[in-house]
């Protein structure tokens, strides 16, 4: 279904290239955040272990505390204005394809992805070298950008429909574009 014939293009912010965060920045800022988490974890698995006796199923209570610490760290604090310690240290935040804070259900999907296996880390980060914007798959299809913390747009585009064509599946995802860009 097509919009009416003069209704204007949705206009969305557009971060310039440069703006977007490095493949350098973005593994340094994961690797300090896999830092972080293994010693929250640590932490969370002596107290578990120390108080075993009074727990009824520790293994399910160490497995689900987990998932919960890597969920308000990974997800929560990556949307909020305070931030991981390791995009704090790389100076990056994520957006949302409109230049705001991502929506809860953004995070959770682009976090969820990462749950599909290290094989799925590689291709996503595979695809930072062939974006402009340096997006990985996960922010692709989450609809967010990993940009520098002082980072403004540069300028309001459309959204348009993308296609990625990855290892034989065909993905579609909205995506900004510049009006040179849509003519390429």
């Amino acid at each position: 279904m097509s919009p009416p014939p003069n209704t204007p293009e949705p206009s969305l912010n557009l971060f310039a290239p440069a703006d977007c965060a490095s493949f350098r920045r973005r593994l340094f800022s994961g690797m300090i955040d896999a830092v972080v988490l293994y010693f929250l974890w640590a932490i969370l698995f002596t107290i578990i272990s120390q108080a075993q006796t009074s727990i009824p199923a520790p293994g399910l209570v160490m497995a689900s505390s987990l998932f919960f610490i890597a969920f308000l760290y990974m997800v929560m604090l990556k949307r909020s204005p305070v931030r991981t310690l390791g995009y704090l240290a790389m100076k990056i935040k994520v957006v949302a394809l409109q230049g705001g804070p991502p929506s809860l259900s953004q995070m959770v999907f682009r976090s969820s992805l990462l749950m599909l296996g290290p094989m799925f880390m590689f291709i996503d980060l595979f695809l930072l070298f062939g974006d402009a914007r340096r997006r990985k798959l996960s922010d692709l299809l989450a609809g967010t950008c990993v940009v520098r913390s002082r980072a403004r747009p540069s300028e309001h585009s459309a959204i348009v429909l993308g296609v990625l064509f990855v290892l034989g599946y065909t993905l579609f995802h909205w995506d900004v574009k510049s009006p040179v860009e849509r003519l390429a």
